[in-house]
């Protein structure tokens, strides 16, 4: 159980490299030009793993890691069309979808035995991302494009998850998510032709908000991943993971007028309806002790 602070710490810090991601491109950081930014900096965070890694890589087992960079980037690049277009304190809950769509994964793979209380909360979830969706005080344009991105970026991270499960600790789990990484890393290459001006073009105020949007998004990144590589339980670690939901309303309520787009604010009632969706994803986690 104590190996669960991993995925428990990775949820809070997601919440909170996604606020700072927003802040980031309110200051002109670009959506392509930070996406690149991350995904180079993920490559420096796993590296010491792989540095380290005592099982010898099973290079047969080449196309998975590989395969693997590639839905973390397609995830990725959802995740920011999400904090673009849409409501942060939104998209961060729905994304907790992801332990949905992984428990489904997983189930049918044959990846994970998943028992009756996994299924249960893997419901939960469900239901509370239900209640996050439905405060009116959202734009519906809005709202819509932030469930669109969000549910498709969840989807891919799902596969990327189940396939870290299922094949990282025969390859050698440091070695498979560097390469997973560097495939992600160089993926981004691709987002160059969209950039609206080179990098060189940030603005001063814009950095500090994107390298530690970076830090933080890879240091979570490296907390979940090396959790589900090292002990299989894909399915456990998202059903925690999703505890994003609630540290996405508490931090909207402490960060308001500071760091958080003024529109990503909210008012006392859709506060309230957040929090009971957020805490139904809580009740989910609390299942998996019972």
């Amino acid at each position: 159980m104590t190996n669960l602070i991993f995925p428990a710490s990775a949820a809070l810090l997601y919440s909170l490299a996604s606020f700072i991601s927003r802040r980031a491109l309110d200051e002109g950081a670009g959506i392509m030009r930070q996406a690149f930014i991350v995904n180079q900096v993920f490559v420096f965070c796993f590296l010491p793993f792989a540095l380290f890694d005592k099982h010898p890589p099973d290079w047969s087992l080449w196309a998975w890691p590989l395969l693997t960079g590639f839905f973390f980037f397609l995830g990725q690049g959802l995740t920011f069309a999400a904090i673009r277009t849409g409501d942060v304190s939104l998209q961060t809950p729905i994304m907790g979808t992801k332990s949905i769509f992984v428990v489904i994964i997983a189930a049918t793979v044959g990846v994970e035995v998943i028992g009756l209380k996994i299924w249960v909360a893997a419901f939960l979830v469900a239901v509370g991302v239900i209640l996050l969706a439905l405060p009116k005080n959202i734009d519906r344009k809005k709202r819509n494009h932030t469930l669109l991105f969000a549910l498709s970026s969840s989807l891919s991270f799902a596969v990327s998850d189940v396939l870290v499960s299922a094949h990282a600790a025969a390859f050698g789990p440091g070695t498979f998510l560097l390469i997973a990484m560097l495939t992600c890393a160089l993926l981004s290459w691709s987002l160059v032709y969209f950039f609206r001006a080179p990098l060189k073009e940030i603005s001063s105020k814009a950095w500090p908000w994107v390298i530690g949007s970076a830090l933080l998004m890879g240091v979570q990144a490296v907390l979940l991943n090396q959790y589900i590589a090292q002990t299989g339980k894909v399915a456990e670690a998202n059903i925690i993971y999703s505890t994003r939901g609630l540290w996405s309303v508490i931090l909207a309520l402490f960060l308001a007028g500071t760091i958080i787009h003024q529109s990503d604010q909210l008012t006392r009632s859709g506060a309230m309806q957040r929090f009971l969706g957020a805490g139904t994803m809580m009740v989910a986690v609390v299942l998996l002790f019972v």
